[in-house]
């Protein structure tokens, strides 16, 4: 019929995480990884083979720890070759984890409207320069071990949100905030502390706790890694299907949300997204690869021993505009192209409690 229009194709994508870490993201060096990919299943099919019959990997799940044996470099290297269509084809978002928890701890301490469990950390830019200013000289001006503790402590508090945080949990996490506050540190670490009191801070966390409008989960970079995602392949007014590797975290009530959010950002496109087991999916387990490449190798730059030829591959696989290499730290809290940064010889404390 003339002026009628055959609605589009759903467009497919398949993904996968890497580092899922639970309650490790204070962690110095952890990072999370979310990869996305527009592949055939023939064309995922025909490459998993090819990496299972390079790595003699013949049974269980693929993982990426095989490619990174010594004798596996080809076979990464093809896999991730231009020329294999995957790097043209895959969408993959890092994520510092304590840079993720740091800016989930100010936003409730510190932002009047508070965050949504889809929403990127770092919202506004007051949060995204302090997050800037304490990420990078925090574990320095105050010590690993006190810094990472109050991150720990914070993140204590925001998981668990509701009637379930106890004020024992909120009295640690004042005393780790008063600990950092008494500390010698510069001037700008100390503008962004004083707005920290720890008695205010409390009694913040203590009333958003209680409150039934308390945003959970706000420690799974998951779930706004698959909102970045389906913003990114979203077919303007078309249908975008997700299939991914089972969650826990994405639970029918959350892809509700997820395609709510979707639509409210992109009228009339709609989003659908199913899990599956990875181990059955080809293009899934492809996405985890991806995935767990990427991590390693931004974990080798946050830890000052970055792998050269690594990096170098997974950077046409990060977002547009993201690099590996360059200054200080991984940044894209505020949705901006992502750069994972290391200042040149210089290694960040990786000490342990």
């Amino acid at each position: 019929m003339p002026g009628t229009e055959r609605p589009l194709a759903p467009l497919e994508i398949a993904c996968d995480e890497s580092g899922f870490t639970g309650t490790s993201l204070a962690e110095h060096g952890t990072v999370f990884c979310h990869a996305s990919l527009l592949v055939e299943p023939a064309a995922a099919d025909d490459l998993v083979a090819r990496v299972r019959a390079e790595t003699g990997s013949t049974t269980g799940e693929l993982k990426a720890q095989r490619l990174f044996r010594p004798r596996a470099r080809p076979t990464l290297r093809r896999l991730l070759d231009p020329l294999a269509g995957l790097p043209d084809r895959a969408y993959v978002q890092l994520t510092d984890t304590r840079r993720f928890l740091l800016a989930r701890i100010l936003e409730v301490l510190l932002d009047d409207d508070a965050p949504s469990a889809l929403d990127l950390p770092g919202r506004c830019e007051p949060v995204r320069t302090m997050v800037a200013t304490l990420a990078a000289g925090g574990p320095i001006w105050f010590g690993e071990p006190g810094w990472r503790r109050f991150l720990r402590r914070g993140a204590d508090v925001l998981r668990l949100g509701g009637r379930h945080t106890s004020p024992y949990a909120l009295e640690r996490f004042g005393e780790a905030l008063d600990d950092l506050r008494h500390r010698p540190a510069p001037a700008t670490a100390r503008t962004v502390l004083d707005l920290l009191d720890a008695e205010r801070a409390i009694g913040r966390l203590g009333d958003r706790a209680r409150s039934r409008a308390w945003p959970r989960p706000l420690l799974e970079p998951l779930i706004p890694a698959v909102a970045r995602a389906a913003l990114h392949w979203a077919p303007p007014g078309g249908e975008l299907r997700v299939v991914h590797d089972e969650q826990s975290v994405l639970t029918p009530g959350r892809i509700d949300q997820l395609a709510a959010g979707l639509r409210a950002d992109r009228p009339g496109t709609r989003l659908a997204l199913v899990r599956v087991d990875s181990a059955l999916d080809a293009r899934v387990q492809l996405a985890d690869l991806m995935a767990g490449i990427a991590r390693r190798a931004a974990a080798g730059v946050l830890l000052g021993k970055p792998d050269p030829e690594l990096v170098a591959l997974v950077e046409p696989l990060i977002e547009p505009g993201g690099r590996l290499t360059g200054g200080y730290g991984l940044t894209g809290d505020d949705g901006a192209p992502q750069t994972l940064r290391v200042p040149p010889g210089r290694t960040h404390p990786a000490g342990r409690d």
